[in-house]
């Protein structure tokens, strides 16, 4: 199932395999010092499970040290992650996203 970026995940149309990019950082953000935090983006990859819709998200690399993440080959529109995806607490699915594509395990 090829990914689909949309402007929001919350659509009452949503699709499997509906996707968009999180950022963090920008105006008002601060760290624990209170120092600024600069824009950065495609910090996280929000999406809708292939196998039954629900929404899940994943870090991408580089991601605060303290958290998870998976690697990112920096391609926007058609990305691949590893390691795998395990959509768990829902139908289970398990699978791989390489160059824009969800393939199930």
């Amino acid at each position: 199932m090829k990914i689909r970026f949309v402007a929001n995940l919350d659509a009452p149309d949503r699709q499997p395999g509906d996707a968009v990019w999180l950022s963090s950082g920008g105006t008002g953000v601060s760290d624990a010092q209170g120092n600024p935090v600069p824009v950065r983006e495609h910090s996280a990859l929000a999406y809708t499970c292939p196998g039954c819709n629900l929404m899940g998200a994943v870090n991408v690399r580089p991601a605060p040290s303290d958290r998870h993440s998976w690697e990112w080959d920096g391609n926007a529109e058609s990305p691949t992650l590893k390691p795998s995806l395990h959509h768990v607490g829902c139908c289970g699915w398990h699978g791989y996203l390489t160059a824009g594509v969800f393939t199930a395990c």
